[in-house]
């Protein structure tokens, strides 16, 4: 029961992460290069 509750928990959020991944991709595309340079600035500072 354990281990089906967790499959299905899984599933639940890959189907999430792939929907939000689809709508979102675009936005990733624009913005990567600027996350990018961002975690780059982060990493510099710390």
């Amino acid at each position: 029961m354990i281990i089906r509750r967790f499959a299905n928990v899984e599933m639940v959020l890959f189907v999430v992460l792939f929907i939000f991944s689809g709508e979102r991709i675009s936005d990733l595309l624009v913005n990567s290069r600027g996350m990018l340079n961002s975690f780059h600035d982060l990493v510099g500072g710390a």
